[in-house]
């Protein structure tokens, strides 16, 4: 978890839309509006549920009545998919401003959905590409997330760490991104390390960062 990390992670989230464009781009096939309005029917109806669903409802409707307002009735493949993928992205923009009350977000995020979805039927074959996507996409949240908080940790004022290695070593592991990604990989592959043996590489891991960082 670091920011190398991190860019490779961004690069393959690109690469991997760039392979779902290329598919998308040569299809020949039509998309009904009428599926994304399905979705967002199923949005309406979950912030009905609520005592004061009024404000809500409205907003959503008002989405829902300007897409429908968008000609034609069917929408060449390319056009929905650059929808799906534009939708998304303002929204991260202006979910972020607070631009935007949280049923229209969600309202827009419908129509998003009911486009990838018709998308993926009308060429199945961006299906697998965007299940591996949305998984690197997860991942990189993740892993900002993580670096953020890394990136506050400071260690001044910690000397005292000095005259005991046996700590200092386990406070820095703990502290170490590095450290915790590869024993994270460890554990997700099954790995079963003796106390010994897990201890060895926590030094040989701190080596490496401390090499890295000089």
């Amino acid at each position: 978890v670091n920011s190398g990390g991190i860019g490779q992670i961004q690069s393959k989230i690109k690469d991997l839309g760039s392979q779902a464009d290329n598919l998308v781009g040569q299809s020949t096939v039509g998309v009904s509006r009428q599926g994304p309005m399905n979705s967002l029917a199923q949005t309406e109806a979950k912030f009905a549920n609520q005592v004061t669903p009024e404000s809500a409802l409205k907003a959503i409707r008002a989405v829902g009545d300007e897409f429908e307002r968008r000609p034609p009735q069917w929408l060449p493949v390319q056009q929905a998919h650059e929808l799906k993928k534009g939708t998304y992205s303002v929204l991260g923009d202006k979910a972020y401003k607070g631009e935007l009350k949280a049923a229209e977000t969600e309202a827009q995020k419908s129509l998003a959905r009911g486009l990838k979805t018709e998308v993926e039927n009308a060429v199945p074959g961006v299906v697998p590409i965007n299940a591996e996507q949305s998984n690197w996409i997860n991942a990189v949240k993740a892993a900002i997330s993580r670096d953020a908080i890394a990136g506050n940790k400071d260690p001044i004022g910690l000397g005292f760490l000095a005259a005991n290695p046996i700590a200092a070593a386990a406070f820095m592991a703990n502290r170490s991104e590095l450290v915790k990604s590869q024993l994270a990989r460890l554990l997700y592959n099954g790995a079963k390390p003796a106390t010994t043996a897990a201890g060895a590489s926590v030094g040989g891991l701190l080596g490496s960062e401390s090499g890295r960082q000089q």
